[in-house]
């Protein structure tokens, strides 16, 4: 059996589809479409492009959240706090 889009309309009213192999398995969601008609020409697009799309493989790239951080610099130091008044209360 071959894959299939299937199209789907969510709870919150918009669309989306999802690419079946031929065993069911999903292995493709889309995004959220506003319209049926924008969820069918995001069907097409993948249609359209995913034949001759090539592999990036940026699996053996470091990471940005993984690439080392600069040294910190010293904490700046906590200026004193003003004298307070030390006017004597008149009895």
């Amino acid at each position: 059996m071959t894959g299939k889009f299937v199209l789907i309309r969510s709870s919150n009213g918009k669309f989306h589809f999802n690419l079946q192999a031929g065993n069911g398995e999903i292995i493709a969601t889309s995004q959220q479409y506003e319209t049926r008609a924008s969820a069918e020409k995001g069907i097409e697009s993948v249609r359209a492009n995913a034949a001759g799309a090539v592999l990036d493989d940026q699996t053996e790239q470091t990471p940005k959240s993984a690439a080392p951080k600069p040294a910190a610099s010293k904490p700046a130091v906590p200026k004193p706090a003003p004298p307070r008044s030390q006017t004597a209360a008149k009895a």
